[in-house]
């Protein structure tokens, strides 16, 4: 499964000419960021922190996930793939199997939940 995120504040660095469709993007959590807990930034080689996995309902674009909706799935870094570069924005898909060690658990077609959770959604 592939998720979509949202690349922000280019341009208080290079803007979008640095990406072009099909890069490599290396993301890394940033927890020592004061600004946000959830922080991940965006590096490209060469060029170093070229902005941030959007991570506020402003910034993030359409059905792109935002920075707090895959912080517990990454380990400490993962890769993205640029699928369109806009005026100020860049979106990327992450694979699941991009996602940390364990990814995310196999989920039950019929009911939704991760498989062995479903005494859990059902205890009140």
């Amino acid at each position: 499964m592939k998720y979509y995120v949202t690349l922000t504040g280019l341009n208080y660095r290079f803007g979008t000419q640095p990406f072009t469709v099909g890069q490599k993007v290396k993301l890394v959590k940033e927890p020592e960021n004061d600004f946000d807990r959830e922080a991940i930034r965006a590096e490209l080689p060469g060029l170093g922190k070229v902005g941030y996995v959007a991570n506020s309902t402003h910034t993030v674009l359409g059905d792109c996930y935002s920075a707090g909706r895959i912080y517990d799935k990454i380990g400490a870094a993962a890769t993205a793939k640029v699928k369109y570069v806009l005026a100020n924005a860049v979106v990327c898909s992450v694979k699941a199997a991009d996602m940390g060690q364990t990814g995310l658990p196999p989920v039950d077609p019929a009911t939704g939940l991760p498989f062995g959770s479903e005494e859990d959604a059902i205890a009140f």
